[in-house]
């Protein structure tokens, strides 16, 4: 009995080590996930409804600027375009939540909600909405927070 539990040890041991042997290796790390295109109405109008809204959605918004569709974004206010689509760092909205001088009332953006306003504009300012708004000056000017 002794030799029989010596030879299935070492039957296991064998086959153990071959296990071993013939194995790939670590599982192969899954490939990064492509990362979701943000769209305005589902990841960046809530934000802007949450933070901007009681000065620039409705009838008559602050400084003209309607944040309530990309269209109107685009177009702008009284200080011209909002955004630069895929220039989010020379974007006038960008400028001002960056530096936390938007919105005048409530809480600041977060630091993710910047950065998810920030990516949207990068990307390319996507929306399901593709409305373009007639433009009368396309050349706004606003003074920058340096």
């Amino acid at each position: 009995m002794a030799s029989m539990l010596a030879t299935t040890r070492q039957f296991l041991l064998i086959l153990a080590i071959g296990c071993l042997v013939v194995s790939p290796g670590p599982a192969e790390e899954p490939e990064e996930q492509e990362t979701k295109a943000l769209v305005f109405e589902t990841d960046v109008l809530p934000i802007l409804k949450a933070r901007c809204g009681e000065c620039h959605f409705g009838d008559r918004p602050k400084a003209g600027l309607d944040l309530e569709r990309r269209a109107t974004i685009l177009r702008g206010g009284k200080s011209g375009p909002a955004i630069r689509i895929s220039g989010a760092e020379s974007s006038l909205i960008w400028e001002l939540i960056k530096t936390d001088k938007m919105p005048l009332q409530g809480p600041t953006l977060t630091a993710e909600e910047k950065g998810v306003i920030r990516r949207w504009i990068n990307d390319g300012a996507e929306a399901i909405d593709k409305e373009v708004l007639d433009v009368e000056e396309a050349e706004g000017t606003y003074d920058s927070a340096d």
